[in-house]
């Protein structure tokens, strides 16, 4: 409800101590997001693209991350971000956000998927020291937005395979 707020169907009460339960397949795409959250961390690039298997590039990707990538970084050597968003679905009615350019803005909360994103070394230290995951990662990195300088193409470049 914090991702997607659904005014029209609150429950009556909110049972915090129940556990959140995930398939097997939702925990192993956690835990592969973190396992390369771990080799960024410690790599030396200061950013890293980082996809999902069954990710594809819409047409107009590269000019559209170039452009915004010239909005996000004009002094090379300076990491101006932790995680660009390039692939993402808004929750219905549109994610909360504050546009920043004609290309680039920032997401208050709302985004789904984590099939394709540009990770800093700086925000994959912060994701690390912000874990355990609870529950699906899209929706756990949502929960963590305040903590994050975050970014996102003000439109999604990559999908997913269904």
């Amino acid at each position: 409800l914090f991702v997607e707020p659904q005014l029209r169907v609150l429950p009556d009460r909110f049972e915090l101590e129940h556990p959140i339960r995930m398939s097997w397949l939702k925990v192993a795409v956690a835990r592969s997001h973190v396992g390369v959250w771990r080799r960024i961390a410690t790599g030396e690039d200061a950013y890293a693209i980082v996809l999902e298997d069954d990710a594809w590039f819409k047409s107009g990707f590269g000019q559209y991350v170039d452009r915004a990538w010239r909005e996000l970084v004009p002094d090379r050597g300076t990491e101006h971000f932790d995680i660009l968003y390039l692939s993402y679905k808004e929750v219905r009615g549109g994610a909360q956000k504050a546009l920043l350019s004609a290309s680039v803005f920032r997401p208050v909360r709302g985004l789904w998927l984590l099939s394709g994103y540009v990770l800093s070394r700086e925000g994959a230290r912060k994701l690390l020291r912000l874990l355990p995951c609870r529950g699906p990662v899209d929706l756990w990195v949502n929960h963590q937005f305040d903590a994050l300088k975050l970014r996102a193409t003000r439109r999604s470049l990559i999908s997913q395979r269904s």
